[in-house]
């Protein structure tokens, strides 16, 4: 033993052998704090989550446009051949041509045609130049039916006089001259769900009869489900250009593709040098009718994603998903919109739909259109050049977005392209992908994807072999967003589990097909039965022993839905068991949907199951579980009055009443009156939601690992520290009865903190006499002590009751609990997120693993009662516990004694001095302290601190100083362990003498510069300052 000489920073680090390096931890990697995760700070188990389901995008009724009728009035065809002119293209026909016998009837073939390429199923009549009583007659034969049902007229007049206010025009019956005829009379023919479209000269000047019986209509309680498109507006003329068909606009109505590479080709191939040359209209006659399908899937797509930018969320909806047949019409007349106004014609509809015509992605399809022209002149096909190579370089493009962008995104011009990727075999695994990572961003994203026809598709590709975790991930929260959606679900196959969702229950981490599996099964009697009948044993019963949090976790939610209409007993008895054994499970969560499971089972035999848990988990220090177990005691005591009979259950709910936790105390209250329901499906659910894609890329995390967690405030460092010196300032604070197991310093410095005999927390500032308390208990505080918790700082206090509490700064409680065994006093390892509680009058100590809220093990080597217990700052898994005789470092990995210090003096406490975890000042009950080397097992320093006569009331360490203060009945003495240094308290100056100090039974330094705070008696607190 080394008695005197000064110990060198260099003998510290360097001397001998370290049995603990291998333990030591960096204090700068510090992780996530303890309690400020979602679990701790949202989660309420008899609450519905807020927010959840989100509001939902409204679809409205759908329709379906299956009849139709067209009248053309053209004089011009009623004229000989000779006399028709050279140019008059009508329906992409050229009326001069001298083998048409019968212009009229070819025409009207031609645009059935153009309509049934577009609207297969609809049954359509066209007339061309009719008398006004054949058009009578073709209105006659419209069947009115149900509201579903609608129904198209399409007018066209080009050569004959302008329509007026209220009339069209059609021939006289001797097709001499032209009659008016009402547009009411057609409105109320075509019915209150229709669409028009209204391609002539001066065409806006019916807009105003189409409101005004609307309004009639809706005057009379009729709604009127009508579109209506105009070519024009009133008094506009349409275009007569030798270069374009003479019915521009029904040419855009019907055959967007052809007219769109016609107008393009004549407008960027103007030139006379050079292969290209612009299109004639014979050409499209021979070409691919893939190029011109291209054409229109991508114009519609891009005019969505225009729209969508653009329209209120109603109109979009009403536009683009209440009917095929009309978001085809929608996407084709922005097309006209977008040529006419070349002309200085402005387009009109009913409803009024606002002006897309500049947008930018209108360069995106000119572009579209460069590529269909290549293609047309092109003796090959290139494959670069394909659509499929389009949207995959689609899919990239938004990749690159989401890399760039912050998480509110919103990139309709690519999103609105994922719909035909997940059609594409050879795209459908990268867009699946691309589509999760974007709907992983926010509930927004999720939102926006349900604006385009994606979830059909999705749902789809359930049963290909492109099925990956991101598919899964993108469905899973498709449904959690809209649980309405697995309707979808089973419009794809009548046996959606047997053929979709069992072989995914099979992949390794199912936990996304969990997710979907409990969502669709949810209230599905049908599904249920085709489960239990065919794949319960083999794929549900080993799910419950999954390596994995979140699908034992997800399991137990989807068993939770249906279990109690299993109609096999033994295999109901046989899930129960499997449910109960999760109850005692790691993983609160885990342990959480056990309860909630079991509560699906009370109407069953499983008393046994409801007592064991019961009494395992009435004591677990995670709140939500003990909140589940009053909701399933609660509505099992109703379902079976004679659980309360039950000694266990009895004790059960006496301890629930008396627990810490305000929330469980409150469900406690009305246990009797009411039936509580869970909301555990709802709030996993609504987890869903939150951006949680990490999870497919490290197995090590589980969903609530990826949940928001509080808002931690920047990390500061630590201040210097420094050297003692002699105090003199004193400040004497009279405050209440002071326990002295239970001074201590707040983390920052900033305060003295301690407890009350009467269930107070108190701080006391250091810096001016100031206190504030409040009452977290009214039995009498054990013990406190101060963690930074990574910038959420934490009070951890106990009462003599066995309550632990947990206080944020404001000293709110987050979360409480009873320890076992009668324990009270404890210390908190902040670098293993363990607590370890021990009592005086008892030999062990147990383990709580404070990440997982749950008993991990209990100490037993100690040989004899324990005097404190004192964490290692800079060690994992290490811990110091004094006994009577001995000090024991005890490795909580293999549970043994790693170092016991040789029986001795009587230990009073020990502190950690430096980083190395290597020296340690050792506090006598005689009076003695000890600078003990951990390398040496053995004191290589001692002083005599106060009289053997006066032994050591308390015990304080500031490790950066090097200062020991101890606490006798004779005043305090501070050492300077290291250097050897020693300055004595006896006194303090008063005004007119000096009082001598009394007993100090606690003491604490102050984290950030020399200060002492003493306990004199149990009232007064003396505060020492540093004289510098």
């Amino acid at each position: 033993m080394t008695s005197s000489g000064t110990t060198s920073k260099a003998f510290i680090n360097n001397a001998g052998p370290n049995f603990i390096q291998s333990r030591i931890i960096d204090g700068e990697n510090t992780s996530d704090p303890l309690y400020g995760d979602w679990l701790h700070n949202e989660f309420l188990v008899s609450i519905h989550p807020p927010n959840y389901p989100p509001e939902p995008v409204d679809f409205p009724a759908l329709t379906f446009t299956t009849q139709g009728i067209v009248v053309m009035c053209i004089p011009n065809l009623l004229q000989p051949p000779h006399l028709r002119g050279t140019n008059s293209v009508y329906c992409w026909s050229k009326t001069s041509t001298e083998s048409t016998s019968n212009p009229q009837q070819e025409i009207a073939k031609a645009i059935v045609t153009q309509y049934q390429q577009c609207m297969p199923k609809m049954a359509l009549a066209a007339r061309v130049n009719p008398t006004i009583n054949d058009f009578k007659n073709s209105l006659s034969k419209i069947k009115l039916q149900n509201s579903s049902v609608r129904t198209l007229f399409h007018y066209a007049s080009h050569g004959g006089p302008d329509v007026s206010s209220q009339y069209i025009m059609l021939h006289s019956p001797d097709k001499q001259s032209f009659d008016h005829f009402p547009i009411e009379s057609v409105l109320t023919a075509t019915d209150s769900c229709s669409v028009h479209i209204l391609d002539c000269d001066n065409a806006g000047a019916l807009i105003n009869a189409y409101r005004s019986f609307i309004s009639d209509k809706a005057d009379s309680g009729i709604k009127m489900d009508l579109f209506a498109f105009f070519a024009c507006g009133s008094r506009e003329r349409l275009p007569r250009s030798p270069d374009l068909p003479h019915d521009v606009f029904t040419s855009c109505m019907t055959t967007p593709a052809r007219i769109a590479l016609l107008w393009h080709s004549r407008h960027y191939y103007c030139f006379k040098n050079g292969p290209l040359r612009p299109l004639n209209t014979d050409l499209f006659k021979s070409s691919p009718n893939s190029i011109l399908d291209d054409i229109s899937l991508i114009l519609h797509r891009l005019v969505e994603a225009m729209a969508f930018e653009v329209f209120p969320p109603d109109l979009f909806m009403r536009v683009f998903r209440t009917d095929s047949s009309i978001a085809h019409l929608a996407a084709n007349y922005f097309l006209a919109c977008r040529m006419l106004s070349f002309f200085g014609v402005q387009p009109k509809s009913i409803p009024e739909m606002p002006d897309v015509s500049n947008h930018s992605l209108w360069h995106t399809f000119d572009l579209r259109l460069d590529v269909a022209l290549q293609q047309l002149h092109s003796p090959a096909p290139d494959p670069s050049l394909s659509y499929t190579v389009f949207l995959e370089q689609s899919l990239k493009t938004l990749k690159h977005l989401m890399n760039v962008s912050t998480k509110d995104i919103s990139f309709p011009g690519q999103l609105t392209l994922i719909p035909p990727a997940l059609t594409t075999p050879s795209l459908q695994a990268e867009g699946s992908k691309v589509l999760a990572l974007y709907i992983d961003k926010s509930i927004s994203a999720v939102r926006q994807m349900w604006y385009f026809p994606i979830a059909v598709p999705l749902f789809q590709m359930l049963t290909s072999p492109s099925c990956n975790e991101y598919l899964l991930l993108a469905v899973a929260k498709t449904l959690c967003f809209m649980p309405s959606a697995r309707a979808i679900l089973r419009e794809i196959s009548k046996e959606t589990f047997k053929t979709v969702l069992s072989p995914l229950l099979k992949q390794e981490n199912s936990v996304f097909a969990l997710v979907i599996a409990t969502i669709y099964h949810f209230e599905n009697n049908e599904a249920i039965s085709q489960l239990v009948q065919n794949d319960w044993s083999s794929t549900i019963l080993s799910l419950f022993d999954d390596s994995h949090t979140d699908v034992r976790l997800w399991t137990l939610l989807f068993v939770a839905t249906f279990v109690n209409y299993i109609p096999d007993r033994d295999l109901m008895m046989k899930t129960a068991a499997k449910i109960t054994n999760l109850s005692s499970d790691y993983s609160p969560e885990v342990r959480i949907a056990s309860l909630h499971a079991l509560c699906s089972l009370i109407k069953c035999d499983i008393e046994t199951e409801i007592v064991k848990v019961a009494k395992e988990l009435v004591h677990d220090p995670n709140s939500s579980v003990r909140c589940e177990l009053i909701i399933l005691l609660s509505n099992a005591t109703k379902a079976n009055p004679k659980l309360l009979e039950n000694k266990d259950v009895q004790l059960s709910l006496v301890e629930l009443a008396c627990d810490p936790h305000p929330l469980v105390k409150r469900l406690m209250e009305n246990f009797t009156q009411s039936v509580y329901p869970s909301f555990i499906l709802q709030w996993f659910s609504r987890a869903i939601l939150s951006p949680i894609k990490s999870l497919l890329t490290d197995d090590k995390l589980r969903l609530s690992n990826v949940q928001p967690t509080i808002s931690l405030p920047a990390r500061q460092p630590n201040k210097s520290m420094i050297t003692i010196g002699r105090a003199t300032s004193f400040r004497l604070l009279q405050t209440h009865s002071v326990c002295s197991s239970n001074f201590t310093s707040l983390f920052d410095g900033n305060a003295a903190l301690f407890g009350s005999n009467s269930g107070e927390i108190v701080y006391a500032q250091w810096d001016a006499n100031v206190q504030r308390s409040v009452r977290i208990s009214n039995k009498q505080i054990k013990h406190v002590q101060c963690i930074s918790n990574s910038g959420y700082p934490l009070i951890i206090s106990s009462d003599s009751h066995s309550n632990l509490r947990f206080l944020n700064s404001d000293l709110q409680t987050i979360t409480a609990f009873k320890l076992n065994q009668n324990h009270s006093l404890f210390e908190f390892l902040e670098s293993d997120r363990k607590l370890l509680t021990f009592s005086t009058l008892q030999k062990n100590i147990l383990v709580y693993d404070m990440k997982s809220e749950k008993i991990s093990q209990t100490i037993d080597s100690i040989g004899d009662n324990i005097q404190c217990v004192r964490a290692l700052n800079h060690l994992n898994d290490v811990v110091a516990v004094v006994s009577d005789k001995k000090l024991n470092f005890v490795d909580l990995r293999t549970n043994s004694n790693v170092i016991s210090s040789p029986d001795g003096l009587s230990l009073f406490d020990v502190a950690q001095l430096d980083k190395s975890a290597n020296l340690f000042a050792i506090a006598h009950k005689c009076g003695t302290v000890s600078l003990f080397d951990a390398r040496f097992n053995e004191p290589i320093k001692r002083y005599q601190a106060s009289p053997e006569s006066s032994p050591i009331l308390s015990f304080a360490v500031q490790s950066e100083s090097g200062a020991c203060a101890i606490g006798s009945s004779k005043g305090v003495c501070v050492i300077d362990i290291l250097g050897g240094k020693r300055i004595e308290y006896n006194s303090v100056p008063s005004l007119l003498f000096s009082r001598n100090l009394e007993a100090v039974n606690a003491c604490c330094f102050s984290p950030t510069k020399f200060s002492l705070a003493v306990l004199q008696g149990q009232s007064d607190i003396l505060f020492l300052d540093d004289a510098s």
